[in-house]
């Protein structure tokens, strides 16, 4: 499944706030609605395809969330067929460098 296809929905009954998740994870956490993907969810957040796609598949497997399928509407598969494919751009880690003081004359 791509991440335009995979949709996580929380469970019901799980409390954030009673778990230790990690800033990042309570993040994303707020934004899983069950009705965006995981592409939609790196759009929303600004944070790269690869970190939400291995974060949203760890909590599934802790049992926070679950991970479905993005129903398709009638006629989907067709459009699609008609819409032209464009490359994909690969995500871009971005790393903060430390800085250094410069001295002062």
């Amino acid at each position: 499944m791509s991440p335009m296809d995979v949709v996580p929905t929380p469970v019901a009954g799980i409390d954030p706030r009673t778990r230790a998740f990690t800033p990042l994870q309570r993040f994303v956490l707020g934004h899983v609605d069950g009705r965006r993907s995981i592409d939609d969810l790196t759009k929303a957040t600004g944070v790269s395809s690869a970190v939400i796609d291995a974060l949203v598949r760890r909590l599934a497997k802790e049992g926070v969330m679950r991970l479905a399928r993005r129903p398709t509407r009638e006629g989907d598969d067709e459009r699609d067929s008609q819409r032209p494919t464009v490359p994909r751009a690969p995500d871009l880690a971005v790393h903060e460098r430390p800085t250094r003081r410069l001295p002062v004359r």
